[in-house]
């Protein structure tokens, strides 16, 4: 019997020594992982140098792309206030007969608040308009300057989109 207890207490003994040395073995992995260095949470110089670039590339393309937008704007809301100075006029006619001398007397009379283009310009009105037209209104386009390249006239505007449409056939 007392071989039976120093075997157990031998066994006992590894035992215990066992589980000391995986104990200590599981602290110094522990410890190890704590020392570790963990990449860092974030975003490195480069990698945000890299994304300023890329945005910076992309808004020069569309401010490219976009360029000219401004000056087409004005042409197509110079367009807009024209064709309700055309419906005014047509009033104007139904009312008096007659188209008006100028567009100073739509004003006068309350049919439209304002006769200049989107550059503070004012319309070019000619009553009777050539070519058979009873009336001829024309916005000097940005330079001012009536009878110039960028005039714009909703008379011939519209014929150049229809030969457009009809593939350049009149």
């Amino acid at each position: 019997a007392g071989s039976v207890n120093c075997a157990r207490t031998t066994r006992a003994r590894t035992v215990s020594r066992n589980t000391q040395l995986i104990l200590k073995e599981i602290s110094m992995i522990q410890a190890n992982n704590r020392n570790r260095r963990r990449p860092a949470a974030g975003f490195t110089l480069l990698e945000m140098m890299l994304v300023v670039a890329i945005i910076g590339i992309l808004m020069s393309v569309a401010i490219f792309a976009m360029g000219g937008q401004g000056k087409k704007a004005r042409e197509r809301a110079t367009l807009a206030k024209m064709k309700q100075v055309e419906t005014m006029l047509g009033s104007y006619k139904l009312d008096k007969g007659v188209y008006p001398q100028n567009l100073q007397l739509l004003i006068d009379q309350k049919y439209v608040t304002d006769i200049t283009d989107s550059w503070q310009h004012p319309f070019n009105y000619l009553v009777p308009g050539p070519a058979g037209r009873d009336y001829l209104l024309t916005s000097s386009g940005e330079d001012g300057t009536p009878g110039t390249e960028d005039d714009i006239d909703p008379v011939r505007i519209a014929e150049q989109e229809r030969q457009a449409a009809n593939g350049g056939v009149n």
